[in-house]
């Protein structure tokens, strides 16, 4: 890449930026950024909801803008009676395959959740207690795709494992990932939320957009935010890599910060 062209790209990225810190600026008249919230990630068998598993769970705490706890939960699908173990090791290998092929790393192998792994209905109800907890103190909960993935993969295991039908509160849910996709979108398509629109409907009219928008976590995050380098002064999780659950949700708070800043700034 010569010279002309990285400064073309620079000033690219700087106006970018620019538009999309404007863009949070708007959308912190709407949304009230949190001092206290709990990041969560998951990682699973699978993309279907009523199929596939959650294998693990990570979760990472903070209050007064700084990480008080995090950690995650592999759970051990591989004792429980009710799995088809035969289906369960097919699906973790055509995941592993694919993540593989893509150049990520997959850490949450049959053998690995029979190694790291808890009793699947004892983690469930830890998340299930950590998220009634969370709704009663009006805390705000931050996944990346939470909506369409996360909150739908929990939402399937806590009806069929704990016969519980619980759901999230509309409003405190703070999806990173459409939030992020939305800072880039053109006035066109109405990208702050409406009045009286909660941050679930607003994330799913977002996230019916087409528009290029580049939004994942190790994709366009890592890029944008240097998340890494900001998780490299983090102690929970020193030797973590993407895709571990922990991991990503430490790295969420990392984002959310971003994002608060640029609120307040109004660019990078």
């Amino acid at each position: 890449m010569n010279a002309v062209t990285q400064t073309t790209l620079n000033r690219q990225q700087q106006m970018v930026s620019h538009m999309a810190g404007l863009w949070f600026k708007a959308f912190a008249k709407n949304f009230k950024f949190p001092s206290n919230y709990t990041c969560i990630d998951i990682e699973t068998s699978g993309l279907f909801p009523q199929d596939d598993f959650i294998c693990s769970v990570g979760y990472c705490v903070v209050r007064d803008h700084a990480i008080v706890d995090a950690s995650e939960h592999y759970l051990d699908w591989t004792r429980h009676k009710d799995v088809d173990h035969a289906d369960l090791k097919k699906r973790l290998q055509k995941t592993q395959k694919i993540m593989e092929k893509l150049g990520k790393g997959f850490y949450h192998t049959y053998d690995t959740l029979a190694k790291k792994g808890d009793d699947p209905v004892k983690v469930l109800n830890f998340y299930l207690d950590m998220f009634e907890r969370m709704e009663r103190d009006r805390e705000v909960l931050v996944a990346h795709n939470g909506w369409a993935f996360d909150i739908e993969f929990l939402k399937s295991h806590f009806h069929n494992w704990l016969r519980v039908a619980y759901t999230f509160e509309p409003s405190l849910v703070y999806d990173s990932g459409v939030i992020e996709k939305a800072s880039q979108l053109h006035a066109d398509h109405d990208p702050l939320p409406m009045p009286n629109e909660s941050l679930m409907d607003f994330t799913f009219r977002i996230a019916g957009v087409h528009a290029g928008a580049r939004w994942g976590l190790d994709s366009h995050c890592e890029d944008v935010y240097k998340l890494s380098e900001k998780m490299a002064g983090c102690t929970h999780f020193e030797d973590g890599a993407d895709h571990q659950a922990g991991y990503d949700a430490t790295k969420l708070h990392f984002l959310i910060e971003e994002h608060r800043l640029l609120s307040q700034a109004g660019g990078v």
